[in-house]
């Protein structure tokens, strides 16, 4: 669904009980800060969240440390979307998906 002033839809994605939430971000790639200047480095326009216990084993784990950010939540968690001030929550972890950084 796509919200008006803020072309981010949201796309989920569930399988067998375990979901991916996904979101456009409004520039494409760049870097994103959370409220505490943690950066999040987009490739693809997208941001979004998903369970890492459903990635494959075969996936290279420092590989993939190295092309993400990930976070440990020790419960479960709300994921929110303001597409007016293209705001997005993952938990207590906001990031603004209209203003990237060149550096931190």
């Amino acid at each position: 669904e796509e919200k008006e002033g803020f072309p981010g839809a949201m796309m989920t994605h569930v399988v067998d009980g375990w979901g991916a939430v996904v979101f456009f971000t409004l520039i494409g790639d760049g870097l994103y800060l959370d409220q505490h200047s943690n950066p999040y480095n987009v490739d693809s326009g997208l941001i979004g969240v998903f369970p890492v216990e459903r990635v494959s084993s075969s996936v290279d784990r420092e590989e993939m440390a190295r092309l993400g950010q990930f976070c440990h939540f020790e419960s479960s968690f709300l994921v929110k979307y303001d597409g007016e001030q293209g705001i997005v929550w993952f938990g207590d972890i906001e990031i603004d998906l209209g203003q990237t950084y060149t550096e931190v």
